[in-house]
């Protein structure tokens, strides 16, 4: 019994270390993506400041 509560110890470790290194895995893709969304939300607010200089121009060119 006590040979088996041992083996079941060592398994239960086992896959705690697994759900460990699931678990950083998961906060590594997390902070990738919004790394990746911040990126993606910069690109936007400097096409839409762009698109406004673009109006500003027209309008300037228009006078």
């Amino acid at each position: 019994l006590k040979t088996e509560a041992q083996k079941i110890g060592e398994e239960l470790s086992e896959i705690q270390r697994g759900i460990n290194q699931l678990q950083q895995r998961q906060q590594l893709l997390i902070n990738e993506a919004l790394k990746n969304q911040g990126a993606l939300d910069l690109l936007k607010s400097l096409n839409s400041n762009k698109e406004v200089v673009n109006e500003q121009d027209k309008t300037s060119d228009a006078r």
